[in-house]
């Protein structure tokens, strides 16, 4: 993972490979009063292959624990490896402990 000026890591970078091993652990988001723990559930590399002097597109899913869903905007999502981030999750539906999952895709 390549670190930026302020010490935490670049979203331009980032690859599936750099979050498989996060694969557990959680993940903070917050948008104003709102705050969620994002468990990440799976890392889903594309099936395209990548372009030339891009990276290999690939989808995060993760399960939060609210039972209310984000909105879909630029949010903050922190963890404690890779800092903070400002990124664009989707909710996709329920999981499984009555929280949202979401996605947030890398192209």
């Amino acid at each position: 993972m390549s670190d930026n000026d302020e010490g935490s890591v670049s979203v331009a970078t980032l690859t599936a490979e750099d979050f498989k091993p996060h694969i557990g652990t959680v993940f903070i988001a917050g948008h104003g009063d709102f705050e969620d723990q994002l468990t990440l559930v799976e890392v889903i590399p594309a099936l395209r292959p990548a372009t030339q002097g891009f990276r290999q597109p690939f989808t995060l899913v993760l399960d939060g624990i609210r039972d209310d869903a984000m909105i879909n905007n630029m949010i903050e999502i922190e963890h404690p490896v890779m800092g903070a981030q400002l990124l664009t999750p989707s909710a996709t539906g329920r999981n499984s402990i009555g929280g949202f999952r979401y996605e947030l895709v890398f192209g």
